[in-house]
């Protein structure tokens, strides 16, 4: 939740004392920045963009 330190500490905590699920979290991370940042992707919006085809 926003603006609770205690629940982040507690979530930091559990990744710390958990070595599988900070892995997994890592993993997971890694596909979605592939998959979001994907140069490909990028430049294509880029020329949508200049081309005044973005929205």
């Amino acid at each position: 939740p926003v603006k609770d330190s205690f629940a982040l500490s507690e979530a930091i905590q559990d990744l710390i004392s958990n070595s599988e699920k900070r892995n997994n979290m890592a993993n997971e991370g890694r596909k979605l920045a592939e998959r979001v940042f994907d140069i490909s992707l990028v430049i294509s919006k880029h020329l949508e963009i200049y081309d005044g085809k973005g929205s």
